[in-house]
């Protein structure tokens, strides 16, 4: 469960950012070390101050955080992951992820078309060509295929869709039901569960179960950072934020 803390101030605004998950890292059924888990929720809780930040602010938000963490008086307290950042040492975020209960195994999201894995846009000029807000100014996120949604017309995928999106944008259902398509051209890398499951024709047919067998862990691309069990400093992250 998401173990967050509520209220106003500094607490508050990491709560509109990320869920907080208590957890243990674990070797050989030994416990290493309680940590909690920050990580990026896929819609935020309403911000009470000004200026609202956007996609791009909020991205900045994350390096800084991962910075504050590596200095010599934090270090200590964080777990770091060779995942976590890019080449340049800069913060990236974790591929989007759902996971199949039948199964019980997670995957990342491919294209319908192509088998590639979907991605997070931040290309405000396609993003502009399809009438879809812009990602540097705006808190609205889109996952689309790099190929075969501005070659081809594939659909953009939203959590939840706002009224201006159009008819280009699928919700959450519409990417769940879009994996029926998905043939052997999948990326083996994704994991994808589906093309050889005895459940396939009972979640993409009649019955629709798709909806309640796979669960998405993750919308989006999303950052996660590992504390220790000392609580984030709230009051920190409201000023990485302003």
């Amino acid at each position: 469960e998401s173990d967050g803390e509520g209220g106003c101030g500094g607490a508050h605004i990491l709560d509109s950012l990320a869920c907080r998950y208590k957890s243990r890292l674990m070797c050989g059924g030994s416990v290493l070390k309680n940590v909690s888990l920050v990580i990026q929720r896929d819609e935020y809780s309403p911000f009470h101050f000004k200026p609202a930040p956007t996609n791009s602010t909020i991205d900045e938000c994350w390096q800084r955080a991962l910075e504050r963490r590596r200095s010599p008086d934090t270090a200590i307290h964080h777990v770091f992951l060779n995942a976590q950042t890019n080449g340049e040492g800069n913060i990236r975020p974790f591929a989007p992820l759902s996971y199949c209960q039948e199964r019980q195994c997670f995957f990342h999201p491919p294209c319908a078309r192509c088998g590639k894995i979907l991605d997070l846009c931040t290309d405000d000029v396609l993003l502009g060509e399809f009438g879809l807000p812009h990602y540097t100014r705006s808190l609205r996120r889109y996952l689309y295929c790099r190929e075969c949604t501005p070659l081809h017309g594939a659909p953009w995928f939203t959590r939840n869709s706002a009224g201006e999106d159009g008819s280009v944008v699928k919700e959450c259902s519409g990417l769940l039901n879009s994996f029926g398509a998905v043939d052997d051209k999948v990326d083996p890398g994704l994991g994808f569960p589906c093309l050889d499951c005895s459940f396939r024709d009972s979640c993409y047919g009649p019955d629709n179960r798709v909806v309640q067998r796979l669960t998405v862990v993750a919308f989006y691309p999303f950052y996660m950072l590992i504390d220790g069990e000392a609580d984030l400093d709230g009051e920190v992250f409201l000023g990485l934020l302003g």
